[in-house]
């Protein structure tokens, strides 16, 4: 506690892990006492705010989450937390790709990459650790390639605009990377349910469900996390 009674006199945010359920009574008294009480965040209870515990991890950030830093080396939890990565950044690729064919196109609503404006979260991802929904995923990576390849022949102005077709480029190097990482489970359905890649599935399932299944740790309206604690006493 005087750690906390010091961070909050000073003004800093802090982040307080209340296991006991008890420690928000002595740090809501805390912040009272310096009125700080309107900066009080609670996470995880009805009176209180919800987030999206993804929302803008970098990779290094997932693997210190996911693997105890980085340092796991068994090789079921590599392969899953790999198989995460690629789910997970591929979806935020599709996202910025209909953000900015948002931009050169105006309204494109009828777009199959609508559902893909929002921000990924563990819970979606989960979703996704199905051989049915796996299958789809890679098949709607070639389809926003083809999405990119009609673009740049339907629109002639992008034919002399060498920064939008460097960055439709970039694009679609970076969905035909996630789905060569993907192109192992692309047969997933026709497997053996005891084979290796049904395996790193589960472990994958076995590493986020508990996240996953908490949903004000996966709610896709959130604010994004840096831009909601700042300068707040969150418990």
């Amino acid at each position: 506690l005087p750690n906390i009674h010091n961070r909050i006199e000073q003004g800093h945010s802090v982040i307080v892990f209340d296991f006991k359920g008890n420690m928000h009574l002595k740090v809501k008294c805390i912040a009272d006492n310096f009125r700080r009480l309107e900066d009080v965040l609670e996470i995880g209870v009805l009176w209180g705010e919800s987030l999206n515990l993804l929302d803008g991890l970098s990779e290094k950030e997932i693997d210190t989450l996911l693997s105890m830093g980085g340092h796991n080396t068994d090789y079921w939890d590599v392969a899953a937390l790999s198989l995460f990565k690629a789910l997970y950044f591929s979806l935020l690729e599709l996202r910025e790709l209909y953000a900015f064919l948002k931009k050169i196109h105006g309204n494109i609503e009828s777009s199959p990459l609508r559902a893909y404006d929002i921000a990924p979260t563990f819970n979606a991802i989960y979703g996704l650790i199905k051989p049915s929904e796996i299958e789809k995923h890679i098949a709607v990576l070639g389809g926003a390639v083809g999405l990119i390849h009609k673009t740049l022949v339907e629109n002639e102005s992008l034919q002399e605009n060498s920064k939008l077709k460097y960055a439709l480029s970039h694009f679609e190097k970076k969905l035909k990377q996630f789905a060569l990482e993907l192109n192992a489970f692309k047969h997933i359905k026709e497997e053996e349910r005891d084979s290796g890649n049904h395996g790193v599935m589960n472990c994958l399932k076995n590493m986020i469900q508990d996240i996953a299944r908490i949903p004000f740790m996966n709610d896709t309206r959130a604010k994004p996390i840096g831009e909601m604690i700042a300068n707040k006493i969150v418990v």
